[in-house]
């Protein structure tokens, strides 16, 4: 039994070549029709570009934020260690 393989085959591989530029051609074309469209209707519409945008900023950071973890700040710090301090403090310092 002979094996076959998937690049043995009897079309050329200019063909398959051929095939791939027309896509990326295809694909860069939509693109550029797609940024075309887009910078129209920022033209027509500045305001709500710049709120979409600004969407989209908030929503990147937020999930950006999402997975990082929280540091501690000073603050925090000081208010968990509040509960160590001697209870011989005057009565203004105490929490």
């Amino acid at each position: 039994m002979a094996h076959t393989s998937p690049y043995s085959d009897a079309q050329p591989r200019t063909q398959h070549v051929s095939e791939t530029m027309d896509l990326g051609e295809r694909a860069w074309e939509r693109a550029a029709a797609a940024g075309e469209a887009a910078r129209e209707s920022a033209r027509e519409h500045p305001i709500a570009t710049v709120a979409v945008i600004a969407g989209l900023a908030f929503a990147i950071g937020a999930l950006w934020k999402i997975g990082r973890p929280r540091q501690q700040s000073r603050l925090d710090g000081l208010l968990s260690r509040l509960s160590e301090l001697p209870n011989d403090l005057p009565r203004r310092w105490r929490p």
